[in-house]
């Protein structure tokens, strides 16, 4: 619990590489509160641009492998919206860019309160339901 705390007030002082540096920059020139993250050979920066938070995966020669964004519900497009809504309250919801393939993931939580996480494509086909 000590690191953890200690990570939060003195951050990761993790610095990647120039290439990752300069895509991050080309990619998201309005970031702010930026940090990184080394994961599995690989930079991961969490930070915020338009105030909401972004999570940003490059690998070390600099591309951007995907990235995450939460999204507000009115964010969602209606087709999205709704067939999450088909199964039940939106809790939550994360746009998800990999190679330029949008997804969505989506927590929701059905009458008996149980939630579940939806990946929803950007057509709006369920393609995963699983019990949180």
């Amino acid at each position: 619990m000590h690191n953890f705390i200690k990570k939060i007030v003195e951050g990761s002082h993790i610095l990647p590489n120039k290439s990752c540096l300069t895509a991050f920059q080309h990619n998201f020139s309005d970031a702010v509160y930026t940090e990184w993250y080394e994961k599995n050979g690989m930079f991961e920066a969490i930070f915020y641009q338009h105030n909401l938070e972004h999570i940003a995966t490059f690998n070390p020669e600099g591309e951007l492998l995907e990235y995450r964004q939460n999204l507000p519900i009115e964010f969602l497009p209606g087709h999205v919206r709704y067939k999450a809504g088909e199964e039940g309250e939106i809790m939550n919801a994360l746009l998800i860019n990999k190679g330029n393939l949008l997804e969505y993931e989506i927590i929701v939580r059905n009458g008996e309160l149980v939630r579940h996480v939806l990946k929803i494509s950007e057509v709006g086909e369920v393609k995963e339901v699983r019990q949180l």
